[in-house]
């Protein structure tokens, strides 16, 4: 049974200079040399040999000059009618996979910059160049990836620069969600944009995007959560917290605790919010009695207390029994009760989670590199393909379009 040629393969024994000269042929003859190959053996070997010459000798672009004599008519011929008739097809398929492949993974990367063109960037040659040192620090992540998070965040309106840092900051937390069923990689552009969300809710500058990944992969291993399962849950909350005086450190922690309870990050989230609403916007027939008991976010002064201090009232008020819980009820709903009274009584360990929190430099680099662990190798080997596969694209584009405009119609035609 014959070998298995792959396109360097092909290339060598055929004599040509290069893939590209190889693929600018091929590409005119594919449909034809498989008709031939698979119908004629020998004989249509032959023919498609002859039919290679006469092209070769009217002067088809890129052809190597040389093949012929040096491989010699019957040799090539044996080659295609008995050879491809086994390996041709597979070779082909896989070739033609491969062109096809690169011109879809190069028109979407050029789709990507068309967007980033469209927001007044002017130097693409160098956001080209940002774009594959992106690539080559994230390892795991292949140029049109990158460019699509870049203008996945263009379209959402942050200038280029901070685009970059956005993209930058979301490599590490993307690189530690990795689907142990298929081995794929979190999605760099939905990672962005939940890391955009959640720094939006909290008014963080974009300068600290790192910072605010490395709370995220904290919390995210000590409430047992993806980082995207936190993100996702943090940040349509995030403003209210902030409203409410708390940091995303504080936020995290508290999303950590009630996962202790059982609940999802979801739900976590939910009776978090709920409970802040509730401290927020008090019912009205309870307003002054929450303000005697230290039960409002907002004092008398108009100022946000302290979340701590409230959740300590909270703590007083359930220590006393029956008639505190009823008002507990009255204050946050049968729903979040249980959820005010675990905080209260966390509030100690919620504030030292939520000093550790701001000590967690480096988490999500760390996290990323756990999960990488022993396949990153791997990982990086298929993002040199895929970064292959958008450079040829980018070389045959000109081909393909001329092939499409100069070569195919009269080819057609002649062969009709």
């Amino acid at each position: 049974m014959a070998d298995r040629l792959d396109l360097g393969d092909l290339v060598y024994r055929l004599g040509f200079a290069n893939e590209d000269e190889f693929l600018r042929s091929l590409d005119q003859m594919l449909k034809r040399a498989e008709q031939e190959a698979q119908s004629g053996g020998g004989v249509g070997g032959r023919a498609f040999g002859e039919a290679f010459e006469r092209e070769a000798k009217r002067g088809v672009d890129g052809f190597a000059q040389n093949f012929v004599s040096s491989l010699g008519l019957q040799t090539l011929g044996s080659f295609l009618g008995n050879t491809l008739a086994n390996v041709f097809s597979s070779g082909v398929q896989a070739t033609r996979q491969f062109v096809q492949d690169s011109a879809r993974e190069f028109q979407s990367y050029q789709l990507a910059l068309n967007v980033l063109a469209s927001s007044g960037i002017t130097d693409l040659g160098g956001l080209k160049k940002t774009i594959a040192e992106l690539s080559a620090e994230s390892k795991v992540f292949s140029e049109n990836q990158i460019a699509q998070a870049l203008a996945e965040m263009i379209k959402a309106g942050k200038p280029a620069a901070e685009a970059i840092d956005f993209v930058r900051s979301s490599i590490n937390v993307a690189r530690s969600e990795v689907d142990t069923a298929t081995g794929e990689l979190g999605d760099l552009k939905a990672i962005t944009l939940q890391l955009s969300d959640v720094m939006a809710g909290f008014a963080i500058p974009t300068e600290e995007a790192a910072r605010a990944t490395d709370v995220l992969a904290q919390g995210a291993l000590d409430s047992k959560l993806s980082i995207s399962e936190l993100s996702a849950a943090i940040g349509p909350i995030g403003n209210l917290a902030k409203t409410a005086g708390l940091s995303l450190e504080e936020t995290v922690a508290a999303i950590a605790k009630l996962r202790d309870q059982g609940l999802s990050a979801a739900e976590s989230a939910t009776q978090l919010r709920t409970v802040l609403l509730a401290l927020l916007t008090p019912n009205a027939g309870l307003r002054e009695s929450m303000q005697k008991l230290g039960l409002t976010l907002v004092d008398t002064n108009n100022q946000i207390r302290p979340f701590s201090e409230i959740l300590a009232g909270i703590e007083r008020i359930a220590q006393q029994g029956g008639r505190g819980l009823e008002y507990l009820s009255q204050v946050f709903g049968s729903y979040s009760t249980n959820a005010a009274i675990s905080l209260a009584k966390s509030r100690t360990a919620l504030q030292e989670q939520a000093d550790a929190l701001r000590g967690a430099e480096g988490a999500a680099k760390t996290f990323g590199d756990q999960m990488l662990a022993g396949v990153e190798q791997t990982k990086a080997l298929e993002v040199q393909l895929a970064n292959a596969k958008r450079a040829l694209g980018e070389q045959l584009a000109p081909t393909r379009v001329q092939l499409y405009r100069d070569i195919l119609p009269p080819l057609i035609a002649g062969l009709s």
